[in-house]
């Protein structure tokens, strides 16, 4: 019985129900705020709010794990005050209402996600975890969330949305508390000193910024996709069952990347693993407006396993690199307020960019993803060489 509760298991659990949340929110909430009235711009606004709210508080939540005793307390009191926030909005009737709950929401919500991968990479420095093993039980609450929702709000309509949605988030603050304790930080050793010391000198680590911005670069490319390939899909026939699906169909392949994630790590390293993300992008995008017909949709969801997956697991792997045990929180802050910043001018752009493109504004995806990928190509070719094995269940601090 030990075993069903051990640090992996409960992390994963938690990991599971975080990303339920996420799975019903990606997909389904913009069909949520359109049954409301909203219209494409003030979806895209409500959809931004988020991101916007990790330009300025991002930092602060991942400065403030650092300093608690216990990180997982500071992480649950995220997600309980999002649950809490958002259990009001079903009650929003008018646009401002929505976007002031919104703010409430998103404000502890974005401290949620860094602040469990913060806790991983804790676990993961003592040999407690493989991360991919653990997160990868995210990626599989989120492809439940998404054919689960899109068979249930076929049948329900977009009102239930928010009641499901609701329940997740309180689901996702729970199973957070129930999740393992990390424990003191580790010290940094000796051969490490030159390293980064604190908050000011990750600001002023060049390598480090340049890569966080390529990356934030790949990530927010996502940003139509995320806001209207659902309304696209509905405006060509396909039903929310099948938008789940395809929802699913390319958080599936997550699984499978994760699972393989210590060995990807030891082949391809940081750097390897986030140019393989932003090639993945890149042709995602790009065949996004030349595709038709359900097969093509489905198979074309494949390249979600690396647009995504792979630029994840690489800045993970990075940011347990870079910066020691007791910085993982402000790196882990900094990367989310980079991503941040430009996935909400992706997104505030988005709403008037699908409105003027239709599909074809992925185009202007695919070029976003092809700067990020620029990026991390040349930070690639200057990075030193650096020890192999770490990623799985041995990385060390640096």
């Amino acid at each position: 019985m030990a075993s069903l509760f051990s640090p992996a298991r409960r992390l994963a659990a938690a990991y599971a129900a975080t990303f339920v949340t996420f799975g019903i929110h990606g997909p389904f909430f913009p069909i949520f705020l359109a049954g409301r009235g909203l219209t494409e711009a003030e979806i895209a606004i409500i959809l931004a709010v988020p991101m916007l709210m990790r330009v300025g508080t991002a930092p602060l939540l991942g400065f403030i794990s650092d300093l608690a005793t216990e990180r997982r307390t500071v992480v649950a009191a995220y997600a309980f005050g999002a649950a809490i926030a958002f259990s009001a909005f079903g009650t929003a009737t008018t646009f401002a209402a929505m976007v002031g709950l919104m703010i409430l929401t998103a404000l502890p919500w974005n401290g949620v996600t860094p602040g469990l991968d913060t806790i991983s990479l804790s676990m993961v420095r003592r040999g407690l975890v493989d991360y991919g093993a653990v997160r990868v039980w995210g990626s599989l609450g989120y492809v439940a969330a998404n054919v689960a929702g899109g068979i249930l709000f076929a049948r329900t309509g977009a009102e239930a949305v928010f009641l499901v949605l609701a329940g997740a988030f309180w689901l996702q603050a729970t199973m957070i508390l129930a999740a393992p304790a990390a424990g003191p930080r580790l010290a940094v050793p000796a051969e490490a000193g030159k390293g980064p010391s604190g908050f000011a000198d990750l600001l002023r680590s060049g390598p480090l910024m340049a890569v966080l911005v390529g990356i934030a670069l790949v990530q927010s490319s996502h940003a139509l996709q995320n806001g209207f390939a659902s309304l696209y899909w509905r405006s060509i026939g396909f039903g929310e069952a099948f938008i789940g699906t395809l929802w699913a169909l390319g958080v599936s392949l997550e699984v499978f990347l994760f699972f393989l994630g210590t060995r990807l790590t030891a082949r391809l390293g940081p750097h390897g693993l986030l140019i393989l993300g932003g090639c993945g992008a890149l042709a995602r995008w790009a065949l996004y407006p030349v595709i038709e017909g359900r097969w093509a949709w489905a198979a074309v969801q494949v390249l979600h396993a690396f647009s995504f997956s792979a630029t994840h697991l690489g800045t993970m792997v990075y940011i347990a690199r870079a910066a020691p045990d007791r910085l993982t929180g402000s790196a882990q802050g900094i990367a989310v307020t980079l991503t941040g910043l430009v996935m909400a001018i992706a997104m505030l752009s988005s709403g008037p960019l699908y409105g003027w493109l239709g599909v074809q504004g992925f185009w202007v995806m695919a070029g976003l993803a092809a700067a990020g990928t620029a990026i991390l190509v040349w930070q690639a070719l200057r990075a030193q060489p650096q020890r192999s094995g770490v990623g799985g269940r041995s990385v060390e601090p640096s």
